[in-house]
């Protein structure tokens, strides 16, 4: 997150800057001024991507969703959950090694591809191999059916990867942006019709491999990288060393997306599945902005340096702007979640607003924490984020297995509320670090919150009411007050030169 106060009137612009080089020449303040500029302008496309990709998604959910009903959607989110958490642990950390190692030799991408392909190759063999046990554990033989046929757009994705990591390395992120979009495209436009058309959970399943297919085009037209099939170990053993490590905390996070076909489906059945996901859909079509911050922290945190001060100064910042924009988002959604998912959902899907906000509470404190781990990745504290990310999946997969069978659908919302115990870990590693964040007007947003969220549970009128009565008063506190108004000056500057 940018400080807020980094667009200073004593600050020389970018022309000053430049003018200032013509006559004495400091080719160390060209290239800050350039990399700034090409942050700047990546977070942009990343944003504009992100948007319009939510836009999308949201139109998807609503269609596929509303077509196919809970329980169809349900055996669709669960091959899902597979597909996804595949593709991204499948990768082996390989494309962040493409991006950020500083001297990369001549045909290291390709020799990744290489490997890549031998290895969607094995997935797919294995997949086909376990799909019986997974019908049989999660009691649909439908969901086994549609994981035969994921290696397709699993592996399209995978290849694609090296392409666009090398086109991160050279920070083209409108090409990124680009094909992401693309690709999307690609995808809604083969779905859709499809899922009109009868075709049930094959309708997305196709769309997804159009995605795949798309996805892989476009990245070798913006990027070409070789295509062959051997690959040398001495080449692919630094690779790997450097990528595994890198990525461990993100392979055991990326197994909340296994939560559905592990854990709810065997207790609950794949309807249960359908209605948590679309809470779970919801909540991060809500906070978009948090994956744009997210993507960008690790990078924006390296260039920090050593400077504690800075750093707390940033993760305090940031977790009040977090908390104000998926918090207040979060809120007035849960507030008017049982008029609008009827309307545009069905009255079907219901009963998706009953766990909303327990999973929109979740996301805040979540989104909140984004920047403690950015800033212990930063400075190669993985190992400490691979250990809240366990104690994370371990509260919500023990939390399911013990209140589901009670609670139902109120017991997955009370899961993921515990969830939010294991942020306690990244908290003692930043004071450890650096000493402790200033919490109080993060926590002053959380609760306002809070209170009509869980006010929405009794009934809309009264969350609206507590609403706005929640933030009409915590915005007489005055370090809550700034944070809005920082954050409307920033947007005031947004069209100023980036200085050095």
């Amino acid at each position: 997150m940018a400080d807020p106060n980094h667009h200073r009137p004593s600050e020389p612009s970018a022309q000053e800057s430049l003018e200032a080089a013509k006559i004495g020449p400091d080719k160390t303040d060209l290239v800050k001024i350039d990399f700034a500029r090409k942050v700047m302008k990546g977070g942009v496309y990343l944003a504009v991507r992100q948007m319009v990709s939510v836009g999308l998604s949201i139109v998807s959910i609503l269609v596929v969703a509303r077509q196919l009903g809970p329980t169809d959607y349900g055996v669709l989110v669960n091959a899902l959950g597979i597909y996804y958490f595949i593709t991204w642990t499948g990768r082996l950390g390989l494309h962040v090694y493409l991006i950020q190692t500083q001297e990369l030799a001549d045909g290291v991408a390709a020799q990744i591809l290489a490997f890549l392909n031998w290895l969607s190759l094995g997935l797919a063999i294995a997949l086909i191999l376990i799909s019986p046990a997974i019908g049989v554990w999660t009691g649909k033989q439908a969901i086994a059916e549609l994981i035969r046929w994921l290696p397709l757009a699993i592996a399209a994705d995978l290849s694609a990867s090296v392409p666009i990591a090398m086109l991160e390395r050279q920070l083209a992120f409108a090409e990124v942006g680009l094909i992401e979009m693309g690709a999307q495209f690609a995808n809604y436009l083969v779905t859709l019709p499809l899922v009109f058309a009868g075709w049930r959970y094959w309708g997305p399943l196709v769309g997804l491999c159009a995605r795949g297919l798309t996805l892989l085009l476009l990245a070798q037209f913006f990027y070409r990288v070789r295509w062959q099939w051997r690959w040398h170990w001495s080449v692919l053993r630094p690779a790997l060393r450097y990528g595994l490590s890198f990525s461990l905390s993100d392979w055991v996070g990326a197994l909340r997306s296994l939560t559905l076909p592990v854990v709810v489906t065997p207790i609950a059945g794949v309807e249960a599945a359908g209605l948590v996901s679309i809470a779970i859909r919801l909540s991060e079509q809500l906070s978009v902005l948090r994956l744009v911050i997210r993507r960008m922290s690790i990078s924006v945190m390296a260039r920090l340096g050593g400077d504690g001060r800075v750093i707390l100064a940033t993760i305090s910042r940031g977790m009040a702007y977090q908390a104000l924009m998926v918090g207040a988002i979060c809120s007035a959604f849960a507030c008017l979640d049982s008029w609008i998912v009827p309307l545009i959902f069905g009255d079907d899907w219901l009963r998706s607003t009953y766990i909303f906000p327990f999973v929109a509470l979740s996301a805040m404190v979540r989104a909140m924490f984004d920047l403690h781990a950015g800033a212990l990745h930063a400075v190669g504290y993985n190992l400490a984020v691979t250990k809240v990310n366990a104690a994370y999946i371990a509260l919500l997969w023990v939390g399911c297995w013990a209140l589901l069978p009670a609670f139902g659908l109120w017991g997955y919302g009370f899961a993921q509320l515990l969830t939010v115990l294991s942020n306690v870990g990244l908290h003692r590693a930043v004071v450890r670090l650096y000493g402790s964040p200033q919490y109080a007007a993060a926590t002053w947003l959380t609760l306002a919150a809070m209170v009509p969220i869980l006010g929405s549970l009794a009934s809309p009128i009264i969350g609206i009411v507590t609403f706005c009565l929640s933030y009409s008063l915590v915005l007489l506190v005055p370090t809550v007050r700034m944070i809005p108004q920082e954050l409307v000056n920033v947007l005031r500057n947004r069209s100023r030169p980036v200085g050095s």
